[in-house]
C-alpha cells in the first residue's frame, strides 16, 4: 500500500504544481519510509528541514519538532536495517541491546541521537525523543554512561 501511495502522492504533486510544498514533501517521506525506502525519505526530510530554514520556521514550533521526529526515525529504521538485517545474529534486535546486539553500522543510531538530542534539549518534557534517544545510545554501545544527563 505504502508503494502505491507513494505513486499517487507523486502524480497528484506534480500535476498540480505541489511537490516543493512541505505538507506533500512530509506525507511522501512518510510513505517513502513505510515503503522501506528509507535513503529517499531521508533526503525527503533533509529537503524540508532546508526548506524550513530558508523560510525561517522556527525550529521549537509543532511541524520542525514533528519534521525531526520523522528524521530520527529515519534514521534509526536506516541503523536498523543496516545492523539488525545485514549483519544479523543470535543478539540482533532484542532489547535491551546489548553484547553482539550493539550495532557496527553507527552512522544511522549517530544521526538519530544527535536529532534526539536537540529535541530533547529544546523540550526536556519530550518523553518520545527521550525514549529514542536512549535507544539510540543502546544500539551505540554506550548507554546509560554515553546519554546526556
Amino acid at each position: 500500500m505504502n508503494v502505491a501511495r507513494v505513486k499517487l502522492i507523486l502524480a497528484t504533486a506534480l500535476e498540480a504544481d505541489l511537490i516543493a510544498e512541505p505538507p506533500l514533501l512530509n506525507a511522501l517521506g512518510r510513505e517513502l519510509l513505510f515503503a522501506g525506502r528509507t535513503t529517499e525519505a531521508i533526503a525527503r526530510f533533509d529537503q524540508i528541514e532546508r526548506m524550513m530554514k530558508e523560510r525561517k520556521v522556527d525550529p521549537r514550533s509543532r511541524p520542525a519538532v514533528e519534521l525531526r521526529m520523522q528524521q530520527a526515525i529515519a534514521h534509526l529504521r536506516r541503523a536498523e536495517e543496516e545492523n539488525c538485517i545485514l549483519h544479523h545474529n543470535p543478539q540482533s534486535c532484542l532489547f535491551p541491546i546489548e553484547g553482539t546486539g550493539v550495532h557496527l553500522e553507527r552512522r544511522g543510531a549517530i544521526a538519530a541521537a544527535a536529532i534526539l538530542k536537540s529535541l530533547f534539549d529544546d523540550d526536556p518534557a519530550n518523553l518520545q525523543a527521550r525514549w529514542l534517544l536512549n535507544i539510540a545510545h543502546m544500539t551505540l554501545g554506550n548507554y546509560p554512561a554515553g546519554v546526556p544527563p
